[in-house]
């Protein structure tokens, strides 16, 4: 049996922008980039578990 675990990790964004819907994918994926080395500093602390489920073949079948 497998299991599908999704985590989220947080980032920021600087922006001249006041509404963040406003904050294009490009700044969105320029921070996720800039956030990414220092995961490795911060270790699992920086990591929140959302949602687990049973998979088969990567396809979502059971909440658990």
């Amino acid at each position: 049996m497998k299991y599908n675990h999704m985590f989220d990790v947080a980032f920021t964004v600087d922006s001249d922008k006041e509404n963040p819907d406003e904050v294009t994918f490009e700044e969105l994926i320029e921070g996720l980039l800039n956030r990414l080395p220092q995961l490795y500093h911060d270790g699992l602390d920086s990591f929140g578990h959302c949602d687990s489920c049973v998979s088969e073949l990567g396809i979502h079948i059971k909440e658990i």
